[in-house]
C-alpha cells in the first residue's frame, strides 16, 4: 500500500532554469511529506529529476506516492551558452550567460527548478540583478511539455567577449551538469571550452606603514571596510561595479566565502583554518588579495591575522 504522499517543497509561481552560472552543489534531493514539510529523506538527484508525478517508490520501510517533482532537466533552443560576463575580478575571467541566436541548432541545457516566492530575492541578490544581470522569461522543453522558466542574462554594461572562464568556475559548471546528469556530449563541450590561464602571484605582503588592527567588532563597524586573509580594504572609492559589492562585502571576513567558492569546496559553511588550507587555498586567497590591494586602499589587518599565527 501507499503510505503518503510527497511534494518536493512549497512551490509557487517562480520557475527557474539553472544554467552554468547557477548550478547547485547538492546532489541529493528531500523528500518532504505534505502538507506538513515534514523530512522524509532525501533521493539520488538524478533519480528525482527523472520521476513523475503518481510513482510510487519506497525509503526507508515505507511507500510513498509522489505528488509533484519540483525540478527537471530541461533544454533551451534557440539560445546558447557563453561566459562572457564580466567577473567583479579580472582574474576571475568571464561567467556564465545564454544569448539568443535564433538558430534552432543552438541549445542550452539545464535543469528547471519551481521555487518559493522568497527565493527570487535571493537569486537576485546572487545574479547582481539588475545591474550585471537582467530576467528574462525563456520556453524551456522538458519530459512533460514547454515550460516558461525565469533566467538571468548578461546587461550590456557586464558584457565583454574578450573573456574567458577561470577553471575553478568552469570545473563547478561542469560538475553542476554531470550531477544534473546533462546531456555527455553537451557536458563535454563545456568540460574543453578554453579557460583562462592561472594566474601566478608573489606571496601577499602587507604594506608597511602605520596602519591600525581591526577586530571583527571594529571591522564590522566600518560599512565600506571588508577582510580578505587578516588585511582589511576600504572599498569606499572603488570603480563602480565594485560600489555593488559593498553591501555583500562591507563590514565583513570574505575568507571563508571565497574558499567556498573553489572548485574543490562542497559548499559547507564550515571555516577552514589556516594551517589546514591546501596549496591550492592558499594561492586562491593569495590572488585575491593581490586583486583586493589593486581595486580597493588597504587599511589594516584582522587581529586574528593567521600569517602571525
Amino acid at each position: 500500500g501507499v503510505n503518503g504522499v510527497l511534494r518536493g517543497r512549497r512551490a509557487a509561481r517562480i520557475v527557474a532554469l539553472t544554467n552554468g552560472g547557477a548550478i547547485p552543489d547538492v546532489a541529493d534531493y528531500k523528500v518532504l511529506l505534505d502538507p506538513d514539510q515534514t523530512l522524509i529523506g532525501t533521493v539520488n538527484e538524478d533519480w528525482a529529476i527523472e520521476s513523475m508525478a503518481g510513482d510510487v517508490f519506497v525509503l526507508g520501510s515505507h511507500s510513498w506516492r509522489i505528488r509533484r517533482v519540483e525540478s527537471r532537466r530541461g533544454v533551451l533552443t534557440g539560445w546558447r551558452l557563453r561566459f562572457n560576463v564580466a567577473h567583479f575580478f579580472v582574474h576571475e575571467g568571464g561567467v556564465a550567460n545564454i544569448e539568443r541566436t535564433d538558430d534552432p541548432a543552438d541549445q542550452v541545457r539545464g535543469v528547471v527548478h519551481r521555487l518559493s516566492d522568497d527565493a527570487l530575492a535571493l537569486l537576485d541578490e546572487a545574479e547582481a540583478y539588475p545591474d550585471g544581470y537582467d530576467r528574462v522569461t525563456v520556453p524551456v522543453a522538458t519530459r512533460h511539455g514547454i515550460v516558461d522558466a525565469l533566467a538571468y542574462v548578461g546587461t550590456a554594461g557586464f558584457i565583454d567577449n574578450t573573456r574567458l572562464p577561470s577553471r575553478r568556475y568552469l570545473n563547478i559548471v561542469v560538475r553542476g551538469a554531470e550531477r544534473a546528469g546533462l546531456d555527455e556530449s553537451y557536458v563535454e563541450r563545456v568540460r574543453t571550452h578554453p579557460a583562462l590561464p592561472l594566474r601566478s602571484d608573489p606571496p601577499f605582503e602587507h604594506p608597511t606603514g602605520d596602519y591600525p588592527t581591526f577586530t571583527a567588532a571594529t571591522l564590522a563597524a566600518h560599512a565600506t571596510y571588508t577582510a580578505l586573509n587578516g588585511a582589511v580594504f576600504d572599498m569606499a572609492d572603488a570603480r563602480a561595479e565594485h560600489q555593488l559589492l559593498v553591501g555583500s562585502y562591507g563590514g565583513r571576513d570574505m575568507t571563508d566565502s571565497h574558499l567556498r567558492r573553489l572548485d574543490t569546496s562542497d559548499g559547507s559553511a564550515t571555516a577552514v583554518a589556516p594551517q589546514a588550507r591546501t596549496p591550492a587555498q592558499t594561492a586562491y586567497l593569495n590572488t585575491f588579495l593581490h586583486s583586493y590591494l589593486q581595486e580597493y586602499v588597504y587599511v589594516g589587518r584582522l587581529a586574528d591575522d593567521p600569517t602571525d599565527r
